[in-house]
């Protein structure tokens, strides 16, 4: 009986091979690849958020790592880095001049390159993981600090603090979004309030909706999500001192990104009332202007 199955599953196998090497969409390539894009950025990692280590001009042929759907990983300065699939034509021959290991690579409906290695090669072929990309920032900012309440706004004063970030790339994670869309989350200090009565709060920002455009070299992004701000001081008066509530509320942002360094404007609604003993009620609403500069990424696999 054993004998039987194993050479049902044998025969199987062999059929499966035939049917995909006839398949129309199936091509046989080479792992060589050649630009077709003036500039293509050559990054650190198989992300748009990750660092760009250099650049290839249109007509340069490099030796080609793996084809994986976006991204192909490809020999850059005796490095493995990565490039977009899109600007990169896997070629049929070995016009590197080296022996070049084939594999079968499908084309679906989206037109995407999928990597299938050859049979023989199967052990030598490294396990695709999803991979978590934590880009971390340091921030500074400040801007415009006041009160919304029934009669309208109070004087308003200068806001400011700052904070660590930390940004997560969604590329990969979630397959059924496109690529640019990530979140982040910050812990800091931050300087709120108006102009004649300051608040100062710990504060932690999620924004887990983010969307990054690359308009090369720069790119641009939009976020939105929600912050809580833990007091450390009160609100005090010439006659009272009121305690603090914890803050709550919205936190959105738009940007720009060169390199290392960005530049953002980010507002902020409280939802939740300053203070419960004030007979007022009053609520934060600022207005900033952060400069943030990234100072590592981190990358793990699932």
């Amino acid at each position: 009986m054993s004998n039987y199955l194993g050479f049902l599953l044998r025969a199987l196998k062999t059929l499966v091979c035939v049917l995909a090497l006839v398949k129309p969409d199936i091509v046989l390539a080479q792992m060589s690849g050649k630009v077709t894009i003036k500039k293509l950025n050559v990054r650190s990692l198989p992300s748009t958020k990750s660092t760009v280590v250099g650049s290839l001009k249109a007509g340069e042929i490099v030796p080609v790592y793996e084809v994986m759907g976006n991204w192909t990983s490809i020999d850059f300065k005796k490095k493995k880095r990565y490039v977009s699939s899109k600007y990169l034509e896997i070629l049929k021959d070995d016009s590197l001049g080296k022996p070049a290991d084939s594999v079968i690579v499908v084309k679906d409906a989206s037109e995407e390159i999928v990597p299938i290695p050859m049979e023989s090669d199967q052990q030598n072929q490294p396990k695709n993981q999803a991979k978590i990309l934590l880009d971390l920032y340091g921030d500074v900012f400040g801007g415009y600090s006041t009160f919304a309440w029934s009669d309208g706004f109070p004087k308003g004063g200068v806001g400011f603090g700052l904070d660590v970030r930390a940004v997560m790339s969604y590329d990969g994670l979630i397959p059924q979004l496109p690529a640019g869309f990530f979140g982040d989350a910050s812990l800091g200090f931050v300087r709120k309030g108006s102009g004649a009565f300051p608040l100062y709060y710990a504060d932690l920002k999620l924004r887990p909706i983010g969307y990054c455009y690359t308009l090369s070299p720069i790119k641009l992004n939009g976020k939105v999500g929600a912050y809580v701000g833990v007091p450390f001081s009160k609100l005090s008066t010439d006659k009272n001192d009121y305690s603090a509530n914890v803050d709550f509320g919205l936190a959105l942002g738009i940007g720009a990104e060169y390199q290392n360094y960005g530049l953002t404007i980010s507002f902020e609604r409280g939802f939740t009332k300053v203070s419960s003993d004030a007979k007022t009620e009053l609520y934060n609403q600022c207005v900033f202007l952060s400069f943030s500069y990234k100072f590592k990424t981190i990358s793990f696999g699932l």
